[in-house]
């Protein structure tokens, strides 16, 4: 299965900093043209060795007229992979509180290693600060073993976010909503190191660290390309941490949409993300962006 793209002409830019790309996609394509990619390009040449500065290609579109959204809700027919997206998102059982809904609590995606979860945390947070222009703040936090993300500080660089390797009481989040100081529309995006289903030492430090944090939103990472076995013994290991919502990721690798929707009725948790390949932003779908999916779940 893969998430819905509009057509349309894709123009590659490359430019030293992410703040001139911006720019010269709003001259040259104008306000409407949309991101479709970030990436860092390798360092070239003997600089590599002493300099951190380095090229970034940025991908971006203008939507066809014949097609002017990517929201999937608008195009729904009954072989197209939106409705595919959407009937996932149906069979889920509950109904979860949006991801903006006034507070500014600290999101922590969980999950066992090798899931996609600092992959999907990155094309989540690049479409915040592009798209919805939003002040972003992102810890990178060890839980018993080490958190050797590195590819997330490269694009928190990118993007001018502020990333942190250790959670401290100051960072303005710890404070009820409503109180001085706490601006409800940050997004606040904790990546932590993939835990192992079946190591119960991993799982306590797992659940230390969530302690710690200030009424943390826990978000459950699973491979779909996982078989439905694997899934479920996986979903019951991290219920104890009592996850809002899942996300499914690799969705370019198996398409098998039965096995996803058995998987899904067999849970008590709703789906709020879908994410195919490692492109950043690349291919992400949210609930929160499908207009009256809550409701009509809720109904």
């Amino acid at each position: 299965m893969h998430l819905p793209a509009a057509a349309m002409k894709v123009v590659p830019f490359v430019c030293h900093d992410l703040e001139t790309a911006l720019q010269r996609i709003h001259t040259e394509l104008g306000p409407d043209a949309i991101v479709l990619s970030v990436r860092p390009l390798p360092r070239q040449g003997l600089s590599r060795f002493w300099t951190r500065t380095r090229s970034i290609e940025v991908l971006a579109c203008i939507p066809s007229m014949a097609d002017q959204t990517l929201n999937p809700a608008a195009r729904i027919s009954p072989n197209t992979a939106a409705s595919a997206a959407l009937r996932l998102f149906s069979a889920s059982r509950r109904v979860s509180s949006p991801l903006q809904d006034g507070s500014a609590r600290p999101h922590v995606l969980v999950g066992p290693p090798g899931v996609g979860k600092t992959t999907l945390l990155c094309k989540w947070m690049t479409r915040s600060v592009l798209q919805e222009n939003r002040v972003t703040k992102v810890w990178r936090l060890d839980a018993g073993n080490a958190n050797t993300a590195e590819f997330l500080n490269v694009y928190t660089e990118m993007l001018g976010v502020a990333l942190e390797r250790f959670w401290n009481s100051n960072a303005g989040n710890d404070q009820a909503p409503g109180d001085p100081g706490v601006d409800a529309r940050e997004l606040l995006l904790i990546d932590l190191p993939g835990v192992p289903s079946g190591d119960a030492q991993a799982m306590r430090n797992l659940k230390a660290v969530l302690a710690s944090l200030p009424r943390p939103r826990v978000h459950l990472i699973l491979n779909a390309a996982y078989e439905s076995s694997t899934l479920f013994e996986q979903f019951r290991a991290f219920a104890s941490f009592e996850p809002e919502d899942l996300g499914l990721c690799h969705l370019d690798e198996d398409c098998r949409e039965d096995k996803l929707l058995d998987f899904l009725k067999g849970t008590n948790c709703c789906l709020r993300f879908l994410s195919t390949g490692q492109k950043v932003p690349g291919d992400i779908l949210v609930a929160d962006a499908i207009p009256g999916l809550w409701a009509q779940m809720a109904a």
